[in-house]
């Protein structure tokens, strides 16, 4: 898993190279830069906005006491395109904006919704096979003798005679 996750980001890396690159030589090095940096400044500003939005959706969901479900993954897809907004390259500004637009999310937001169902689904059925397993051994008993006394009488064994105590 650790080796996959690096070795997408290390494509990615070569990607947005490639691409940077690619630009550059369509364009000029420095309106390159401009472009990467005015994107960068752009991905903020609207993160910005459809986080307040988002938020304010989000207060309005709980105060009627719906499931804030929906604007939870829209948050959480705004965050991840910020982050993209911010990276500099042109595949994640695309990426990015893809997030952080309210009609381009929803693609997205249901394909999240189902990754995390799907993972969910896996979780259970794993806990199930624990549980069903941990059923079948026979449960510890532990044999015991419940004593009621009062709390003004000395407890059982405590018939010797002590430093205080004179034997009968």
């Amino acid at each position: 898993m650790l080796l996959t996750v690096l070795a997408g980001f290390v494509a990615l890396v070569v990607a947005e190279l490639y691409v940077i690159v690619l630009v550059a030589r369509a364009t000029s090095v420095a309106l390159t830069v401009l472009l990467l940096v005015v994107t960068s400044f752009v991905g903020a500003a609207l993160v910005r906005r459809e986080g307040s939005r988002t938020l304010r959706r989000l207060r309005q969901t709980v105060n009627s006491g719906r499931s804030p479900t929906g604007p939870i993954i829209d948050g959480g897809l705004l965050a991840v395109g910020g982050a993209l907004l911010l990276v500099p390259g042109f595949i994640t500004d695309a990426l990015g904006l893809l997030l952080v637009f309210p009609l381009t999310r929803i693609p997205f937001r249901g394909l999240l919704a189902l990754l995390i169902l799907r993972r969910g689904r896996r979780g259970r059925s794993r806990q199930g096979r624990r549980n069903r397993s941990s059923r079948r051994e026979a449960p510890t008993v532990i044999e015991g003798e419940v004593i009621d006394q009062d709390p003004s009488e000395p407890p059982p064994g405590d018939e010797l005679p002590g430093p205080d105590r004179r034997a009968p």
